[in-house]
């Protein structure tokens, strides 16, 4: 049985009946629970080896009163796995999610743990990878933003001028007579 329906003080309905018989051929080992405490299932897993929940995993604080679903887990033995939200559709998109967050179907947690490290360092080789990508575009952008604040020429396209780049000569023009100024024209 992978549904354990009592107590329930939120008044669940349990899931379907197909939904349940598709859960026990996933993982026999699941288990849906009414939550105690909030209007939610919990998720479980029975314990096959070890003790489960203990009271002694629990703090030993004074006056500490551990929570009404961690005792229901204790005294089923199972340990949480995740929470659904009543109202879903109970599909199977559940199992799908569930496959690929669990441990045991990839070896067990020291191989679950082994590609976690090796995603983190994938996913930290392409940010370095990224971060070199976008280093010559960052310090272009840098340049130019320093010439526009520097004042100096930030392009270096050609731009046709209406007028010669070399400054204008004076010359004097041949019909001016000695006694008038000079006459100054600009070729």
């Amino acid at each position: 049985m992978n549904y354990v329906g009592a107590p329930n003080p939120y008044q669940l309905a349990g899931p379907p009946a197909w939904w349940l018989q598709e859960l026990a051929i996933f993982d026999s080992d699941l288990v849906v629970i009414p939550s105690q405490q909030q209007p939610v299932y919990r998720l479980a897993r029975r314990v096959r080896r070890g003790k489960g929940l203990l009271a002694s995993h629990l703090p030993q604080v004074k006056d500490f009163m551990p929570q009404p679903d961690t005792l229901q887990m204790h005294a089923l033995r199972v340990v949480p796995v995740t929470t659904i939200l009543p109202g879903s559709v109970w599909g199977t998109h559940i199992f799908s999610i569930l496959r690929s967050r669990d441990t045991w179907r990839v070896g067990g947690g020291d191989k679950a743990a082994d590609l976690m490290d090796e995603a983190d360092r994938q996913k930290r080789q392409r940010q370095r990878q990224g971060w070199h990508d976008d280093g010559g575009a960052v310090a272009a952008d840098m340049f130019k933003s320093y010439s526009y604040r520097a004042g100096s020429r930030t392009s270096m396209a050609y731009s046709p001028r209406s007028q010669p780049a070399t400054p204008p000569v004076a010359r004097v023009s041949p019909d001016s007579q000695v006694s008038s100024p000079l006459k100054i024209v600009l070729h």
